[in-house]
């Protein structure tokens, strides 16, 4: 029988800030943006319509991912 064990056990704060990134990378409209955004760079109004979700909704995952410093805001 073989077993597994972690030579560098990940302190608290790597910990947090691992599920924090996991629970950002969970929600399926973050993903989707994140897909699209990576094509090329297009307006919050245009995303939204693609996404086929309202602008408020995006608003509030674009912020999460701007928040978590995944992505840079531009105008």
């Amino acid at each position: 029988m073989s077993s597994c064990s972690f030579q560098n056990p990940l302190s608290s704060d790597k910990l947090s800030s691992l599920t924090y990134l996991l629970e950002i990378f969970s929600e399926a409209n973050r993903l989707r943006a994140l897909h699209l955004l990576l094509q090329r760079d297009i307006c919050v109004c245009e995303l939204a319509k693609n996404m086929n979700i309202s602008h408020n909704l995006l608003s509030f995952h674009l912020k999460k991912l701007f928040e978590a410093g995944i992505l840079d805001k531009r105008r």
